[in-house]
Protein backbone atom coordinates (compact mmCIF):
# COMPACT_ATOMS: atom_id res chain seq x y z
CA UNK A 1 0.00 0.00 0.00
CA UNK A 2 2.91 2.32 0.76
CA UNK A 3 4.34 1.82 -2.71
CA UNK A 4 0.93 2.11 -4.34
CA UNK A 5 0.03 5.35 -2.60
CA UNK A 6 3.38 6.88 -3.50
CA UNK A 7 2.87 5.96 -7.14
CA UNK A 8 -0.61 7.43 -7.47
CA UNK A 9 -0.37 10.28 -4.97
CA UNK A 10 1.29 12.64 -7.45
CA UNK A 11 -1.27 11.86 -10.12
CA UNK A 12 -4.11 12.29 -7.61
CA UNK A 13 -2.78 15.67 -6.58
CA UNK A 14 -2.51 16.70 -10.22
CA UNK A 15 -6.04 15.46 -10.90
CA UNK A 16 -7.31 17.45 -7.92
CA UNK A 17 -5.50 20.59 -9.04
CA UNK A 18 -6.77 20.37 -12.62
CA UNK A 19 -10.33 19.60 -11.51
CA UNK A 20 -10.18 22.55 -9.11
CA UNK A 21 -8.93 24.78 -11.93
CA UNK A 22 -11.80 23.63 -14.11
CA UNK A 23 -14.40 24.50 -11.50
CA UNK A 24 -12.79 27.65 -10.11
CA UNK A 25 -12.65 29.06 -13.63
CA UNK A 26 -16.39 29.55 -13.08
CA UNK A 27 -15.55 32.39 -10.73
CA UNK A 28 -15.43 34.52 -13.88
CA UNK A 29 -19.05 33.63 -14.62
CA UNK A 30 -21.44 36.56 -14.02
CA UNK A 31 -24.09 34.24 -12.53
CA UNK A 32 -23.72 34.07 -8.73
CA UNK A 33 -25.25 30.59 -8.42
CA UNK A 34 -22.59 29.11 -10.71
CA UNK A 35 -19.80 30.89 -8.81
CA UNK A 36 -21.03 29.54 -5.47
CA UNK A 37 -21.44 26.01 -6.82
CA UNK A 38 -17.93 26.05 -8.27
CA UNK A 39 -16.46 26.84 -4.85
CA UNK A 40 -18.46 24.19 -2.98
CA UNK A 41 -17.69 21.48 -5.56
CA UNK A 42 -13.99 22.35 -5.49
CA UNK A 43 -14.01 21.86 -1.71
CA UNK A 44 -15.59 18.46 -2.30
CA UNK A 45 -12.89 17.50 -4.79
CA UNK A 46 -10.12 18.44 -2.36
CA UNK A 47 -11.83 16.52 0.44
CA UNK A 48 -12.09 13.45 -1.80
CA UNK A 49 -8.36 13.57 -2.56
CA UNK A 50 -7.54 13.69 1.16
CA UNK A 51 -9.79 10.68 1.79
CA UNK A 52 -8.23 8.72 -1.09
CA UNK A 53 -4.71 8.98 0.36
CA UNK A 54 -5.67 8.50 4.02
CA UNK A 55 -8.96 6.79 4.84
CA UNK A 56 -9.21 4.56 1.75
CA UNK A 57 -5.75 2.93 2.20
CA UNK A 58 -6.48 2.41 5.90
CA UNK A 59 -9.80 0.72 5.12
CA UNK A 60 -8.20 -1.42 2.43
CA UNK A 61 -5.45 -2.64 4.77
CA UNK A 62 -7.90 -3.28 7.61
CA UNK A 63 -10.36 -5.21 5.46
CA UNK A 64 -7.69 -7.26 3.65
CA UNK A 65 -5.97 -8.09 6.95
CA UNK A 66 -9.26 -9.31 8.36
CA UNK A 67 -9.90 -11.54 5.33
CA UNK A 68 -6.35 -12.96 5.47
CA UNK A 69 -6.79 -13.84 9.13
CA UNK A 70 -9.78 -15.89 8.02
CA UNK A 71 -7.58 -17.70 5.50
CA UNK A 72 -8.80 -15.88 2.37
CA UNK A 73 -6.19 -15.03 -0.24
CA UNK A 74 -6.29 -11.31 -1.12
CA UNK A 75 -3.62 -11.41 -3.85
CA UNK A 76 -5.43 -10.28 -6.98
CA UNK A 77 -4.39 -9.60 -10.52
CA UNK A 78 -4.80 -6.04 -11.84
CA UNK A 79 -8.07 -5.45 -13.71
CA UNK A 80 -6.28 -4.64 -16.96
CA UNK A 81 -4.37 -7.94 -16.89
CA UNK A 82 -7.47 -10.08 -17.12
CA UNK A 83 -7.80 -12.82 -19.71
CA UNK A 84 -10.14 -10.89 -21.98
CA UNK A 85 -9.44 -7.27 -21.05
CA UNK A 86 -5.67 -7.20 -21.54
CA UNK A 87 -5.77 -8.17 -25.27
CA UNK A 88 -8.53 -5.64 -25.81
CA UNK A 89 -6.64 -2.78 -24.17
CA UNK A 90 -3.38 -3.76 -25.87
CA UNK A 91 -4.97 -3.17 -29.26
CA UNK A 92 -4.78 0.58 -28.70
CA UNK A 93 -0.99 0.22 -28.40
CA UNK A 94 -0.97 -1.76 -31.63
CA UNK A 95 -3.02 1.00 -33.23
CA UNK A 96 -0.52 3.62 -32.04
CA UNK A 97 2.38 1.52 -33.39
CA UNK A 98 0.84 1.10 -36.85
CA UNK A 99 -0.81 4.45 -37.48
CA UNK A 100 -0.32 7.10 -34.81
CA UNK A 101 -0.58 10.06 -37.25
CA UNK A 102 -3.79 8.73 -38.77
CA UNK A 103 -5.31 8.23 -35.31
CA UNK A 104 -4.65 11.87 -34.46
CA UNK A 105 -6.05 13.11 -37.78
CA UNK A 106 -9.27 11.17 -37.28
CA UNK A 107 -9.49 12.33 -33.65
CA UNK A 108 -9.08 15.99 -34.63
CA UNK A 109 -11.76 15.69 -37.33
CA UNK A 110 -14.22 14.00 -34.97
CA UNK A 111 -13.54 16.52 -32.21
CA UNK A 112 -13.96 19.45 -34.59
CA UNK A 113 -17.25 18.02 -35.87
CA UNK A 114 -18.49 17.66 -32.30
CA UNK A 115 -17.38 21.18 -31.40
CA UNK A 116 -19.23 22.58 -34.42
CA UNK A 117 -22.45 21.22 -32.90
CA UNK A 118 -22.16 24.03 -30.31
CA UNK A 119 -23.94 26.37 -32.71
CA UNK A 120 -26.82 23.90 -33.00
CA UNK A 121 -27.48 23.53 -29.26
CA UNK A 122 -30.72 24.90 -27.91
CA UNK A 123 -30.58 27.50 -25.14
CA UNK A 124 -33.04 27.36 -22.26
CA UNK A 125 -33.12 29.21 -18.97
CA UNK A 126 -34.47 26.14 -17.22
CA UNK A 127 -35.68 22.67 -18.18
CA UNK A 128 -39.07 22.25 -16.57
CA UNK A 129 -40.72 18.89 -15.94
CA UNK A 130 -44.07 18.07 -17.50
CA UNK A 131 -45.12 15.71 -14.72
CA UNK A 132 -45.28 12.68 -17.03
CA UNK A 133 -43.63 9.46 -15.85
CA UNK A 134 -43.05 6.55 -18.24
CA UNK A 135 -45.19 3.55 -17.40
CA UNK A 136 -42.21 1.22 -17.06
CA UNK A 137 -40.69 3.55 -14.44
CA UNK A 138 -43.91 3.38 -12.43
CA UNK A 139 -43.73 -0.41 -12.52
CA UNK A 140 -40.26 -0.61 -10.98
CA UNK A 141 -40.35 -2.42 -7.62
CA UNK A 142 -40.20 -0.88 -4.17
CA UNK A 143 -38.64 2.50 -3.50
CA UNK A 144 -37.11 2.87 -6.97
CA UNK A 145 -40.51 3.04 -8.63
CA UNK A 146 -41.75 6.51 -9.59
CA UNK A 147 -45.24 7.87 -9.13
CA UNK A 148 -46.98 10.55 -11.15
CA UNK A 149 -46.77 13.99 -9.62
CA UNK A 150 -49.51 16.60 -9.24
CA UNK A 151 -47.34 18.79 -11.45
CA UNK A 152 -48.72 16.87 -14.42
CA UNK A 153 -52.24 17.82 -13.41
CA UNK A 154 -51.15 21.42 -13.09
CA UNK A 155 -49.89 21.49 -16.68
CA UNK A 156 -53.07 19.78 -17.86
CA UNK A 157 -55.16 22.48 -16.18
CA UNK A 158 -53.00 25.23 -17.72
CA UNK A 159 -53.33 23.68 -21.17
CA UNK A 160 -57.06 23.05 -20.93
CA UNK A 161 -58.13 26.27 -19.24
CA UNK A 162 -56.64 29.38 -20.81
CA UNK A 163 -56.49 32.65 -18.84
CA UNK A 164 -59.98 34.05 -18.48
CA UNK A 165 -58.93 37.69 -18.66
CA UNK A 166 -56.13 39.79 -20.06
CA UNK A 167 -54.99 40.51 -16.52
CA UNK A 168 -54.22 36.80 -16.01
CA UNK A 169 -52.10 36.51 -19.16
CA UNK A 170 -48.33 36.94 -19.26
CA UNK A 171 -47.41 40.60 -19.71
CA UNK A 172 -44.28 41.86 -21.42
CA UNK A 173 -43.51 45.60 -21.11
CA UNK A 174 -41.59 47.48 -23.81
CA UNK A 175 -39.88 50.73 -22.81
CA UNK A 176 -39.24 53.39 -25.48
CA UNK A 177 -36.83 56.15 -24.47
CA UNK A 178 -35.45 59.14 -26.32
CA UNK A 179 -37.13 61.37 -28.88
CA UNK A 180 -40.72 60.42 -28.09
CA UNK A 181 -42.10 63.77 -29.30
CA UNK A 182 -40.86 63.38 -32.88
CA UNK A 183 -43.67 63.37 -35.41
CA UNK A 184 -43.07 59.72 -36.33
CA UNK A 185 -42.79 58.43 -32.75
CA UNK A 186 -46.35 57.14 -32.32
CA UNK A 187 -46.46 55.88 -35.92
CA UNK A 188 -43.35 53.77 -35.27
CA UNK A 189 -44.76 52.48 -31.99
CA UNK A 190 -48.00 51.45 -33.67
CA UNK A 191 -46.09 49.72 -36.49
CA UNK A 192 -44.19 47.72 -33.87
CA UNK A 193 -47.46 46.76 -32.18
CA UNK A 194 -48.85 45.66 -35.55
CA UNK A 195 -45.78 43.41 -35.96
CA UNK A 196 -46.50 41.74 -32.60
CA UNK A 197 -50.19 41.27 -33.34
CA UNK A 198 -49.41 39.90 -36.78
CA UNK A 199 -47.20 37.19 -35.22
CA UNK A 200 -50.21 35.77 -33.41
CA UNK A 201 -48.70 35.85 -29.92
CA UNK A 202 -51.09 38.44 -28.44
CA UNK A 203 -53.83 37.31 -26.05
CA UNK A 204 -56.96 37.17 -28.19
CA UNK A 205 -60.31 37.69 -26.49
CA UNK A 206 -63.39 39.65 -27.57
CA UNK A 207 -63.82 43.05 -25.92
CA UNK A 208 -60.35 42.88 -24.37
CA UNK A 209 -57.39 45.15 -25.02
CA UNK A 210 -54.31 42.91 -25.13
CA UNK A 211 -52.04 45.84 -25.96
CA UNK A 212 -51.80 48.97 -23.84
CA UNK A 213 -49.80 51.77 -25.43
CA UNK A 214 -49.95 55.57 -25.65
CA UNK A 215 -52.03 55.19 -28.81
CA UNK A 216 -54.64 52.82 -27.32
CA UNK A 217 -54.80 54.88 -24.12
CA UNK A 218 -55.36 58.09 -26.09
CA UNK A 219 -58.03 56.43 -28.20
CA UNK A 220 -59.90 55.37 -25.06
CA UNK A 221 -59.77 58.88 -23.59
CA UNK A 222 -60.81 60.42 -26.90
CA UNK A 223 -63.96 58.29 -26.91
CA UNK A 224 -65.22 59.99 -23.75
CA UNK A 225 -63.59 63.44 -23.87
CA UNK A 226 -64.62 65.62 -26.81
CA UNK A 227 -62.03 68.30 -26.11
CA UNK A 228 -59.14 65.84 -26.24
CA UNK A 229 -60.72 64.06 -29.19
CA UNK A 230 -60.48 67.31 -31.20
CA UNK A 231 -56.76 67.69 -30.43
CA UNK A 232 -56.20 63.98 -31.19
CA UNK A 233 -57.92 64.15 -34.59
CA UNK A 234 -56.20 67.38 -35.65
CA UNK A 235 -52.81 65.76 -35.01
CA UNK A 236 -53.72 62.77 -37.21
CA UNK A 237 -53.04 64.00 -40.76
CA UNK A 238 -53.52 60.67 -42.56
CA UNK A 239 -56.63 59.51 -40.68
CA UNK A 240 -55.20 56.18 -39.48
CA UNK A 241 -56.01 56.86 -35.84
CA UNK A 242 -52.41 57.65 -34.87
CA UNK A 243 -51.24 61.28 -34.31
CA UNK A 244 -48.27 62.18 -36.49
CA UNK A 245 -47.64 65.86 -35.71
CA UNK A 246 -47.51 68.25 -32.76
CA UNK A 247 -47.07 65.31 -30.40
CA UNK A 248 -45.98 67.49 -27.47
CA UNK A 249 -49.29 69.36 -27.61
CA UNK A 250 -51.15 66.05 -27.90
CA UNK A 251 -49.34 64.69 -24.83
CA UNK A 252 -50.10 67.91 -22.89
CA UNK A 253 -53.78 67.63 -23.72
CA UNK A 254 -53.69 63.94 -22.81
CA UNK A 255 -52.29 64.69 -19.35
CA UNK A 256 -54.91 67.46 -18.89
CA UNK A 257 -57.80 65.17 -19.85
CA UNK A 258 -56.68 61.99 -17.98
CA UNK A 259 -53.52 62.50 -15.94
CA UNK A 260 -53.60 59.07 -14.24
CA UNK A 261 -54.10 57.22 -17.52
CA UNK A 262 -51.41 59.28 -19.25
CA UNK A 263 -48.91 58.63 -16.46
CA UNK A 264 -49.22 54.88 -17.07
CA UNK A 265 -47.95 55.13 -20.65
CA UNK A 266 -45.99 58.42 -20.81
CA UNK A 267 -43.19 59.65 -18.57
CA UNK A 268 -43.20 63.44 -18.06
CA UNK A 269 -40.66 65.52 -16.16
CA UNK A 270 -39.62 69.16 -15.96
CA UNK A 271 -37.49 68.58 -19.06
CA UNK A 272 -40.40 67.31 -21.09
CA UNK A 273 -41.45 63.82 -22.15
CA UNK A 274 -38.77 61.17 -21.58
CA UNK A 275 -40.23 57.78 -22.44
CA UNK A 276 -43.26 55.70 -23.41
CA UNK A 277 -44.42 52.29 -22.24
CA UNK A 278 -46.13 49.60 -24.26
CA UNK A 279 -47.49 46.57 -22.40
CA UNK A 280 -48.42 43.44 -24.34
CA UNK A 281 -50.51 40.57 -22.92
CA UNK A 282 -49.20 37.39 -24.51
CA UNK A 283 -50.84 34.09 -25.36
CA UNK A 284 -47.58 32.24 -24.66
CA UNK A 285 -45.77 30.40 -21.90
CA UNK A 286 -42.12 29.99 -20.96
CA UNK A 287 -41.63 27.14 -23.42
CA UNK A 288 -42.25 29.72 -26.19
CA UNK A 289 -39.85 32.29 -24.72
CA UNK A 290 -37.28 32.08 -27.54
CA UNK A 291 -39.69 32.71 -30.38
CA UNK A 292 -41.71 35.26 -28.39
CA UNK A 293 -38.68 37.38 -27.52
CA UNK A 294 -37.56 37.23 -31.15
CA UNK A 295 -40.89 38.75 -32.23
CA UNK A 296 -40.67 41.42 -29.53
CA UNK A 297 -37.12 42.28 -30.59
CA UNK A 298 -38.26 42.74 -34.19
CA UNK A 299 -41.04 45.01 -33.00
CA UNK A 300 -38.53 46.96 -30.92
CA UNK A 301 -36.36 47.49 -33.98
CA UNK A 302 -39.35 49.06 -35.71
CA UNK A 303 -40.26 51.24 -32.74
CA UNK A 304 -36.80 52.82 -32.51
CA UNK A 305 -37.37 54.48 -35.89
CA UNK A 306 -34.11 55.82 -37.27
CA UNK A 307 -32.26 55.03 -34.06
CA UNK A 308 -33.18 58.23 -32.25
CA UNK A 309 -35.05 56.18 -29.64
CA UNK A 310 -33.90 53.34 -27.40
CA UNK A 311 -36.26 50.38 -27.10
CA UNK A 312 -35.94 47.78 -24.33
CA UNK A 313 -38.09 44.69 -23.88
CA UNK A 314 -38.16 44.39 -20.09
CA UNK A 315 -40.45 41.47 -19.18
CA UNK A 316 -39.68 38.08 -17.67
CA UNK A 317 -39.30 36.44 -21.07
CA UNK A 318 -36.73 38.98 -22.22
CA UNK A 319 -34.85 38.95 -18.92
CA UNK A 320 -34.67 35.16 -19.00
CA UNK A 321 -33.27 35.20 -22.53
CA UNK A 322 -30.75 37.88 -21.59
CA UNK A 323 -29.60 35.81 -18.63
CA UNK A 324 -29.22 32.80 -20.91
CA UNK A 325 -27.00 34.82 -23.24
CA UNK A 326 -24.85 35.80 -20.25
CA UNK A 327 -24.60 32.16 -19.20
CA UNK A 328 -23.55 31.01 -22.67
CA UNK A 329 -20.92 33.73 -22.85
CA UNK A 330 -19.74 32.70 -19.39
CA UNK A 331 -19.35 29.09 -20.53
CA UNK A 332 -16.98 30.05 -23.32
CA UNK A 333 -14.94 32.29 -21.03
CA UNK A 334 -14.79 29.61 -18.36
CA UNK A 335 -13.65 26.90 -20.75
CA UNK A 336 -10.98 29.13 -22.29
CA UNK A 337 -9.58 30.09 -18.88
CA UNK A 338 -9.73 26.51 -17.57
CA UNK A 339 -8.05 25.05 -20.65
CA UNK A 340 -5.26 27.63 -20.59
CA UNK A 341 -4.62 27.24 -16.86
CA UNK A 342 -4.61 23.42 -16.98
CA UNK A 343 -2.26 23.27 -19.96
CA UNK A 344 0.16 25.68 -18.28
CA UNK A 345 -0.04 23.80 -14.97
CA UNK A 346 0.66 20.41 -16.54
CA UNK A 347 3.56 21.79 -18.57
CA UNK A 348 5.19 23.17 -15.43
CA UNK A 349 4.50 20.11 -13.26
CA UNK A 350 5.68 17.59 -15.85
CA UNK A 351 8.81 19.66 -16.38
CA UNK A 352 9.54 19.42 -12.67
CA UNK A 353 8.52 15.78 -12.27
CA UNK A 354 9.73 14.21 -15.48
CA UNK A 355 12.01 16.80 -17.03
CA UNK A 356 9.73 17.50 -19.99
CA UNK A 357 7.25 20.35 -20.33
CA UNK A 358 6.22 19.06 -23.76
CA UNK A 359 5.06 15.81 -22.18
CA UNK A 360 2.69 17.87 -20.04
CA UNK A 361 1.42 19.57 -23.19
CA UNK A 362 0.90 16.20 -24.88
CA UNK A 363 -1.09 14.95 -21.91
CA UNK A 364 -3.30 18.06 -21.81
CA UNK A 365 -4.06 18.37 -25.54
CA UNK A 366 -6.82 15.70 -25.52
CA UNK A 367 -8.94 17.94 -23.24
CA UNK A 368 -10.11 19.86 -26.28
CA UNK A 369 -11.09 16.61 -27.98
CA UNK A 370 -13.16 15.52 -24.98
CA UNK A 371 -14.94 18.88 -24.86
CA UNK A 372 -15.78 18.60 -28.56
CA UNK A 373 -17.10 15.06 -28.14
CA UNK A 374 -19.26 16.05 -25.17
CA UNK A 375 -20.75 18.96 -27.11
CA UNK A 376 -21.50 16.57 -29.96
CA UNK A 377 -23.09 14.18 -27.47
CA UNK A 378 -25.26 16.99 -26.10
CA UNK A 379 -26.43 17.76 -29.63
CA UNK A 380 -27.26 14.13 -30.42
CA UNK A 381 -29.09 13.68 -27.10
CA UNK A 382 -30.93 17.03 -27.51
CA UNK A 383 -29.52 18.40 -24.23
CA UNK A 384 -29.88 22.22 -24.17
CA UNK A 385 -27.59 24.82 -22.65
CA UNK A 386 -28.97 25.76 -19.24
CA UNK A 387 -27.67 27.03 -15.91
CA UNK A 388 -26.89 23.44 -14.89
CA UNK A 389 -25.24 22.32 -18.11
CA UNK A 390 -23.15 25.50 -18.07
CA UNK A 391 -21.63 24.37 -14.77
CA UNK A 392 -21.10 20.85 -16.10
CA UNK A 393 -19.00 22.14 -19.01
CA UNK A 394 -16.25 22.96 -16.52
CA UNK A 395 -16.61 19.44 -15.14
CA UNK A 396 -15.95 18.18 -18.66
CA UNK A 397 -12.67 20.09 -18.76
CA UNK A 398 -11.60 18.50 -15.48
CA UNK A 399 -12.66 14.99 -16.48
CA UNK A 400 -11.07 15.34 -19.89
CA UNK A 401 -7.60 15.55 -18.40
CA UNK A 402 -7.85 13.34 -15.29
CA UNK A 403 -7.51 9.99 -17.06
CA UNK A 404 -4.76 11.37 -19.28
CA UNK A 405 -2.75 12.46 -16.24
CA UNK A 406 -2.85 8.97 -14.73
CA UNK A 407 -1.88 7.27 -17.98
CA UNK A 408 0.72 9.88 -18.95
CA UNK A 409 2.36 9.77 -15.53
CA UNK A 410 2.53 5.97 -15.65
CA UNK A 411 4.02 6.10 -19.15
CA UNK A 412 6.72 8.52 -17.96
CA UNK A 413 7.56 6.26 -15.00
CA UNK A 414 7.90 3.24 -17.26
CA UNK A 415 10.12 5.10 -19.75
CA UNK A 416 12.24 6.33 -16.89
CA UNK A 417 12.81 2.71 -15.87
CA UNK A 418 14.34 1.98 -19.28
CA UNK A 419 11.42 0.42 -21.14
CA UNK A 420 10.87 1.12 -24.81
CA UNK A 421 8.06 3.38 -25.94
CA UNK A 422 5.65 0.56 -26.73
CA UNK A 423 6.57 -1.46 -23.66
CA UNK A 424 5.86 1.60 -21.53
CA UNK A 425 2.58 2.20 -23.36
CA UNK A 426 1.52 -1.41 -22.95
CA UNK A 427 2.22 -1.29 -19.21
CA UNK A 428 0.37 2.02 -18.86
CA UNK A 429 -2.66 1.06 -20.94
CA UNK A 430 -3.16 -2.42 -19.49
CA UNK A 431 -2.23 -1.49 -15.91
CA UNK A 432 -3.43 2.04 -15.32
CA UNK A 433 -5.90 1.83 -18.20
CA UNK A 434 -7.57 -1.16 -16.58
CA UNK A 435 -8.03 0.77 -13.35
CA UNK A 436 -9.43 3.70 -15.32
CA UNK A 437 -11.91 1.36 -16.99
CA UNK A 438 -13.13 0.19 -13.59
CA UNK A 439 -13.46 3.80 -12.47
CA UNK A 440 -15.37 4.69 -15.62
CA UNK A 441 -17.79 1.79 -15.33
CA UNK A 442 -18.62 2.42 -11.67
CA UNK A 443 -18.89 6.21 -11.97
CA UNK A 444 -20.80 6.18 -15.24
CA UNK A 445 -23.11 3.48 -13.91
CA UNK A 446 -23.90 5.57 -10.85
CA UNK A 447 -24.63 8.72 -12.83
CA UNK A 448 -26.61 6.77 -15.42
CA UNK A 449 -29.26 6.07 -12.78
CA UNK A 450 -30.11 9.78 -12.85
CA UNK A 451 -31.71 9.21 -16.26
CA UNK A 452 -34.46 7.33 -14.39
CA UNK A 453 -35.50 10.53 -12.62
CA UNK A 454 -38.54 11.96 -14.45
CA UNK A 455 -37.12 15.47 -14.58
CA UNK A 456 -35.19 16.77 -17.61
CA UNK A 457 -32.71 18.73 -15.49
CA UNK A 458 -31.54 15.60 -13.66
CA UNK A 459 -31.59 13.55 -16.85
CA UNK A 460 -29.37 16.12 -18.56
CA UNK A 461 -27.03 16.11 -15.57
CA UNK A 462 -26.64 12.32 -15.63
CA UNK A 463 -26.32 12.13 -19.41
CA UNK A 464 -23.59 14.77 -19.68
CA UNK A 465 -21.48 13.20 -16.91
CA UNK A 466 -21.84 9.73 -18.45
CA UNK A 467 -20.83 11.06 -21.88
CA UNK A 468 -17.90 12.96 -20.35
CA UNK A 469 -16.64 9.94 -18.41
CA UNK A 470 -16.98 7.59 -21.37
CA UNK A 471 -15.33 9.88 -23.89
CA UNK A 472 -12.54 10.77 -21.44
CA UNK A 473 -11.70 7.09 -20.99
CA UNK A 474 -11.86 6.34 -24.72
CA UNK A 475 -9.64 9.31 -25.55
CA UNK A 476 -7.09 8.31 -22.89
CA UNK A 477 -6.70 4.73 -24.16
CA UNK A 478 -7.26 5.27 -27.89
CA UNK A 479 -5.85 8.71 -28.73
CA UNK A 480 -3.31 9.51 -26.02
CA UNK A 481 -1.07 6.48 -26.79
CA UNK A 482 -0.68 7.68 -30.39
CA UNK A 483 0.05 11.18 -29.15
CA UNK A 484 2.70 9.85 -26.77
CA UNK A 485 4.31 7.85 -29.57
CA UNK A 486 4.66 11.00 -31.67
CA UNK A 487 5.85 12.96 -28.64
CA UNK A 488 8.59 10.41 -27.97
CA UNK A 489 9.52 10.39 -31.63
CA UNK A 490 9.78 14.15 -32.20
CA UNK A 491 10.26 15.70 -28.75
CA UNK A 492 13.71 17.31 -28.37
CA UNK A 493 13.85 16.25 -24.72
CA UNK A 494 13.33 13.03 -22.83
CA UNK A 495 12.17 11.89 -19.44
CA UNK A 496 15.10 12.82 -17.22
CA UNK A 497 13.82 12.70 -13.65
CA UNK A 498 15.72 10.12 -11.68
CA UNK A 499 13.66 7.26 -10.25
CA UNK A 500 13.39 6.75 -6.52
CA UNK A 501 14.41 3.44 -5.02
CA UNK A 502 10.98 2.51 -3.74
CA UNK A 503 8.73 3.92 -6.45
CA UNK A 504 8.86 1.10 -8.97
CA UNK A 505 5.95 1.17 -11.42
CA UNK A 506 3.33 -1.35 -10.35
CA UNK A 507 -0.19 -2.17 -11.54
Amino acid sequence: MNRGVKLVATALILVTVTAAIGFLANLTNPVAVIRNLSISITLGVVAAMVLFVTVVPALKITIDSGFEELGLDRHKRALGHGRFLKPLLSRSVTLARRGAPMVLVVAVLVGALGGAAWFGLDEESYQSADGDVAEWKQQLPGPIGWETHPLGTQFQVEDSFAPATVEEAVEEPILIEGSVTDDDALEDVQSGVDEIEGAGIVFDQPDARAVRSPVTAMQQVAERDDSFATVFEQADTDGNGVPDRNLKEVYDAFYTAAPQTAAQVLERSDDGYQSMLVTVSLAADYSDADSTVAVLDRAGAIMDGDGSRSVTVAGNFAIGEAQQDVIVGGILTTMAIALGAIILTLAVVFRIMHGSATLGLAVSIPIALVVGLVIGGMYLLSIPLTLLTALLMSLVVGLGVDYNIHLGDRFADERREGKTVFEALDAAVTGTGGALLGSTLTSAGAFATLTLVPHPQMQSFGSIVVVALTTSFLVSVLVLPSLLVLWDRYSPGAVTAAPSSDAMPQD
